[in-house]
Order: structure tokens, then C-alpha cells, then sequence
């Protein structure tokens, strides 16, 4: 009886990790006073935090990430297992971008740079890199969530 119920309990665990995995982020679009519009992967899950870009081998140049952290901080990005060099926009709690980060290339070592804001920042959206400068988005400009 209980090998029963230990194995139902490693199943059901399996079952909600795979969900919570392949159930994947939301999507959203984020559009920029340039113009810009990007559709986004709402990244907000640990998981999805954790995860981000990584594995895919490209995005289209008018998708990216979107990572909402709970409050305003210093978080720290990377690059490593990325196949495709992308550009890290900051923005903090008004959605008004405090810093760019141009062009970071893919790391495959497991000595990858950290990259970080100049301010605090509640979101940060990754895209192709060189769309920042295509764009005019810079600090300064301001974003709003369409969807």
C-alpha cells in the first residue's frame, strides 16, 4: 500500500513538472513611442526566469522576452547556451527603459559575463541583437503592454 501511494505521489509530481514546463509562458505584445512592436513570451515562473532563451536556435525580429520580477532590483542576465547574439533591454516599474545592454553574444563556457542594469529594473526584454539601435530604443523610451 504504501509503495502505491509513493509511486502515485512520483507520478503526480512528474505530471505537474512536465505541465509546468511544456505548459510554457504567456505571451503578450509590447510596443515601444518609436513604434516597435514585439510579441513576447511572459517570462515570470522560476522556471521560466531561469530558463529564458536558452536552447532556441533563433527568434524572429519581431518576438522576444519578457521577464516581470515581483519588485524592482539589480537582477543579473547571461548568455550561456544561447545560440544567437541578443540585445537586453531594462525597464523598470513604469516601464521606461533605464539602460540597454547592446549586442551580447552566445556563451558556451562556464565562465559567461553577467550582465546588469545602471538602475533598478522590474522587467527586461531580450530580442535580436541590433534591434535596439534599428528601433531607436534607447533610455528613456517608454513601452506599453498591448496585450
Amino acid at each position: 500500500m504504501k509503495k502505491a501511494v509513493l509511486i502515485s505521489l512520483v507520478l503526480l509530481g512528474i505530471l505537474l513538472a512536465k505541465s509546468a514546463y511544456f505548459g510554457g509562458p504567456d505571451r503578450a505584445v509590447l510596443e515601444f513611442e518609436s513604434g516597435a512592436r514585439f510579441s513576447v513570451l511572459v517570462m515570470d515562473s522560476p522556471l521560466e526566469l531561469g530558463k529564458g532563451l536558452t536552447g532556441r536556435q533563433e527568434i524572429d525580429d519581431s518576438t522576444g522576452s519578457l521577464f516581470v520580477f515581483s519588485r524592482e532590483g539589480y537582477y543579473s542576465f547571461w548568455t550561456k547556451g544561447m545560440a544567437f547574439p541578443v540585445d537586453i533591454i531594462w525597464l523598470n516599474q513604469d516601464w521606461e527603459v533605464v539602460d540597454v545592454t547592446r549586442d551580447v553574444p552566445p556563451c558556451s563556457s562556464n565562465d559567461c559575463p553577467n550582465y546588469r542594469p545602471k538602475r533598478p529594473v522590474s522587467y527586461v526584454l531580450e530580442i535580436n541583437a541590433g534591434l535596439a539601435d534599428k528601433y531607436n530604443i534607447s533610455e528613456g523610451s517608454v513601452a506599453r503592454v498591448l496585450e
